[in-house]
């Protein structure tokens, strides 16, 4: 019989560790009004290099924060290439780092978290409550003739693109470019749940020759 697990999650993005948690010392998450009030713990997952995954998930990484179903928490994430890419990273040092994390992708995940008494097969619900952006931003395209499998428009980009925006966290918005503004609206990026480790390799999907993980879903990221 399949179950339900509740976790309301708040995905908090904040600049550094020791501001994210000096912070939710202060202050709790606020209830809406009307809403009921909150029954478990409120956690806080700070993001550092033993609680972040550079560019994979793996299924058999060890939990770095355990809950119980209806308990809140506080996630922090880095930015990409666990931090190392930041407003005015040349191109050239962002496929340096490319290259550093062979078979993974750019993106820094945090966690994995373990829910008490979750087995394979229930369904897990997660609420987001808040998030609160970074007051910076960034998009890129590696060059293409050097990845030109990677991404839409290698063929566009043949030596790499990138683009820092600053964001106005009170507008809600950013200059894409002189006379364009564009509204922003934060969501998770990646949010998932786990495969079972030990899951049969036939009900797995096609082979994947990796060794963090043979599901597809997995890697790069």
């Amino acid at each position: 019989m399949k179950r339900v697990l509740t976790i309301p999650a708040m995905l908090v993005l904040l600049l550094a560790a020791s501001l994210f948690v000096q912070a939710q010392q202060q202050e709790k998450p606020k209830r809406e009004p009307g809403a009921a009030a909150e029954t478990g713990k409120h956690h806080v997952l700070a993001a550092t290099r033993e609680t972040t995954q550079w560019g994979w998930l793996d299924p058999n990484e060890k939990p770095k924060l355990t809950v119980d179903s209806g308990d809140t928490v506080s996630i922090e994430t880095l930015m990409h290439s666990l931090d190392q890419i930041q407003p005015g990273t040349p191109m050239e040092e962002i496929v340096r780092l490319r290259l550093a994390n062979p078979g993974g992708g750019p993106h820094s995940v945090t966690g994995p978290i373990y829910v008490n008494g979750a087995e394979p097969g229930d369904t897990m619900e997660i609420r987001i409550k808040k998030i609160v952006p970074k007051g910076d931003g960034f998009n890129f395209h590696l060059p293409g003739t050097k990845f030109p499998t990677v991404g839409l428009l290698a063929s566009e980009f043949p030596d790499g693109f990138v683009r820092f925006y600053k964001l106005d966290l009170v507008k809600r918005q950013t200059e894409f470019k002189p006379g364009i503004v564009l509204d922003l609206k934060p969501f998770p990026g990646i949010l998932v749940v786990g495969v079972d480790p030990n899951e049969p390799k036939e009900k797995a999907g096609p082979p994947i020759h990796d060794a963090k993980g043979r599901t597809s879903t997995l890697r790069p990221w």
